[in-house]
């Protein structure tokens, strides 16, 4: 054989799974007790194309003076033990005022769900909050899974409607 020529060459098939997990790496080894191998070892990189889908759930509609419960959730994709996702919250742009129809959104309303952390919370002018929620529950999330919820308080702006 020449100097250089290709004496085998082989393919790993790689499966896309439904846990976003991020990258991975995946070590070939190559070694020879019959003659010097110059390159024994590479790493290669998987690079990971789940990225989760997040779910915002909530009411339509809810009376004045009451609460409207909201929850986070992972929709098509589970996340992986450790991973991180960043999310910002804000309540606002319809029809209603904050301080006069509604409480404003803060961080202390956020409640983790179970295996979640919260971290990096950060208010903005606008009042939106950002922050990372991190799976540190030790295992891989499934699709559904709850990250956070939420309340928001409406005001009761005790205007009645007259009646004629």
């Amino acid at each position: 054989l020449a100097a250089n020529a290709q004496l085998l060459s082989f393919a790993f098939d790689i499966t896309s799974d439904a846990i976003s997990e991020g990258d991975e790496t995946l070590q070939v080894r190559l070694s020879s007790d019959s003659t010097t191998v110059s390159t024994g070892t590479i790493t290669t990189t998987i690079a990971d194309a789940s990225v989760p889908v997040i779910q915002l759930s909530g009411p339509i509609s809810v009376l004045e003076g009451r609460s409207a419960s909201y929850s986070l959730s992972l929709a098509e994709l589970g996340l992986c033990a450790g991973r991180s996702i960043n999310l910002t919250l804000a309540a606002g742009g319809g029809t209603a005022s904050q301080g006069l129809d509604y409480t404003a959104l803060q961080p202390g309303d956020l409640v983790a769900a179970n295996g979640i952390s919260l971290s990096g919370l950060s208010v903005d002018a606008a009042g939106a909050i950002t922050l990372t929620a991190t799976n540190t529950s030790g295992s891989d999330l499934q699709p559904s899974a709850p990250l956070l919820s939420f309340n928001l308080q409406t005001l009761s702006d005790k205007i009645g409607r007259a009646h004629v």
